[in-house]
């Protein structure tokens, strides 16, 4: 019979205590990564949302992703727990094609409906597939407050 060249690792001898102790950094780095990788996926940011101060706005479009023609977009205005507040409005949106750090076009704008209080729905119009930006009009109390612009991707 002939001898056989492998060896067997047996617990508490060198060769198995080398073997684990080489193979742990790299576990650990593999643990590490897919650790990573979920808690960036479970607290993903939502790009169609954005906090202010003490609310939070979040736009939606009717197709999504949008689509070159109508689209619906349905904005939505709370407070940080999701609950409706009085005093802001969406009075309008507009929409641009955004293209190399550029605006294309000009500026077109819908006026915004009011349903069920916190919610506003209009209409824009992508004439031709791209980065588009629609910007959110506010008010506050009757005054204008900051604009709340988001990015789609029209197709």
């Amino acid at each position: 019979m002939r001898s056989s060249n492998v060896k067997a690792l047996a617990w508490g001898t060198g060769d198995w205590d080398l073997a684990l102790r080489s193979s742990i950094p790299r576990l650990l780095s593999l643990l590490l990564i897919a650790v990573s990788v979920f808690v960036a996926s479970s607290c993903a940011y939502d790009p169609h949302t954005h906090e202010l101060d003490e609310m939070e706005v979040s736009l939606v479009t009717e197709p999504d992703p949008p689509k070159v023609g109508e689209n619906v977009v349905r904005a939505k205005i709370t407070d940080k727990k999701g609950a409706p507040l009085a005093d802001e409005h969406v009075t309008e949106f507009a929409y641009f094609r955004f293209e190399g750090g550029k605006q294309q076009g000009f500026l077109k704008a819908s006026p915004a409906e009011a349903h069920g209080g916190n919610e506003y729905v209009g209409t824009v119009n992508f004439s031709e597939p791209g980065q588009w930006k629609v910007v959110l009009a506010l008010e506050r109390g009757g005054s204008r407050i900051d604009p709340v612009t988001f990015t789609f991707e029209v197709k």
